[in-house]
């Protein structure tokens, strides 16, 4: 990890899945994805996205995954408590990950980047 990198830690509601994640801009630099589609309008996403080699998941066991459209996104949720966490590519090189599942982050603050799926 370089001095200018950064990890954010996340988890779902009830704990059974931990990730953390290393950004090389602070959250609150970077633009995240208010997204319009029924996926992100459902389940309250607010992405923003992650190099597959800059996260780290723990409890994995307790991760179900929906795939919907052309399904090559598998999108990450816990089995327990139903949070959404996180989506990736087939190769799991990108993530999207919901900033609403990072602790310590203060939402207000983030640069919201309006996105129409709906549309897409």
């Amino acid at each position: 990890m370089t001095s200018t990198e950064k990890t954010y830690e996340g988890s779902c509601h009830c704990k059974n899945v931990k990730f953390s994640v290393i950004l090389a801009t602070p959250i609150e630099e970077q633009n995240i994805i208010n997204c319009n589609c029924t996926l992100c309008l459902d389940r309250g996403h607010l992405m923003f996205f992650a190099a597959g080699d800059k996260i780290t998941v723990e409890g994995e066991e307790h991760l179900s995954t929906y795939s919907f459209y052309k399904k090559v996104i598998h999108y990450h949720f816990c089995k327990n408590c139903g949070s959404s966490l996180f989506g990736h590519d087939e190769g799991k090189t990108h993530y999207g990950i919901n900033a609403r599942s990072l602790h310590g982050v203060d939402l207000d603050k983030l640069k919201l980047v309006e996105y129409d799926g709906a549309s897409a």
